[in-house]
């Protein structure tokens, strides 16, 4: 059987549709991860667990780029997918939330 372009084209997409449910999972966790530091920055004296901090703030730093790989993922993709795609806006959650609506 001979692969068509049309073929190629439609696997590209869909490996790149599920990288990105892959890490969105990943983020998931991260934000999980991040949760549970925040929990553990402050003692219960009041006073800040400065090494509870320092790991809140590097998962934190995960989140953020994390979430910044997804979005220019989730743009390409959805680019390629309709020939060209406008965001209503720039933020995570929009870019997000189009692609769970038009691009799974």
């Amino acid at each position: 059987m001979i692969k068509t372009t049309e073929d190629m084209a439609t696997k590209n997409l869909t490996t790149r549709r599920n990288e990105i449910i892959s890490k969105i999972r990943n983020l998931s966790e991260l934000k999980e991860e991040r949760s549970s530091w925040e929990l553990k920055t402050v003692k219960n004296d009041g006073t800040y667990n400065f090494d509870a901090v320092d790991k809140y703030l590097k998962i934190a730093t995960k989140v953020n780029r994390a979430q910044g790989v997804i979005k220019r993922m989730i743009k390409s993709f959805m680019n390629d997918l309709y020939n060209g795609w406008s965001f209503e806006n720039d933020e995570y959650l929009t870019v997000l939330n189009d692609f769970n609506r038009f691009g799974r």
